[in-house]
């Protein structure tokens, strides 16, 4: 496996990664009722609850996108 061949996977992973991070926030942000309602269908918890489990999520989500995507990614550019 070759250099190039790896930029291109990382590339690839980070590109895919990064949008499903974003349309996660920007879901959270715009169809918050939207996404507690289909969320309290499987699991019941208060909508306290519910934001600061969401915002945990996208908090680690983000760590690991950088640990895992980003920083090979910018290793293998340099």
């Amino acid at each position: 496996m070759d250099i190039h061949l790896l930029y291109q996977f990382f590339l690839w992973c980070t590109l895919i990664n990064g949008a499903v991070f974003l349309i996660s926030a920007l879901a959270w942000m715009i169809y918050p009722n939207m996404l507690y309602r289909l969320q309290t269908y499987w699991f019941s918890m208060p909508r306290d609850d519910f934001n600061k489990n969401f915002y945990l999520l996208l908090g680690l989500f983000k760590l690991l996108w950088l640990i895992f995507n980003v920083t090979p990614l910018i290793a293998l550019s340099i």
